[in-house]
């Protein structure tokens, strides 16, 4: 049996080490899709400050042209 999964979307999960020093404008892309880059804001800044446990996600979306774009920042809350 095969379940299609109906999302387009990617998530990359973001070691907080390799982005500790990051500032507003700094750009994040992952090796495997160079040419989605996605631009770090203040909003961003606050949600992974407020959130020190959380995991951090970088999303890609698949369109409907075939091609991928960010989709933009995804923070998980940690289980408690």
């Amino acid at each position: 049996m095969v379940y299609e999964i109906k999302s387009n979307t990617t998530l990359f999960e973001i070691d907080r080490a390799e982005i500790v020093d990051i500032s507003v404008g700094d750009m994040l892309q992952t090796k495997a899709f160079p040419q989605c880059q996605y631009t770090w804001t203040q909003q961003d800044s606050q949600f992974v400050e407020s959130n020190p446990d959380a995991k951090v996600y970088l999303q890609i979306e698949h369109s409907s042209d075939n091609t991928y774009k960010h989709a933009g920042l995804m923070v998980v809350p940690a289980n408690e």
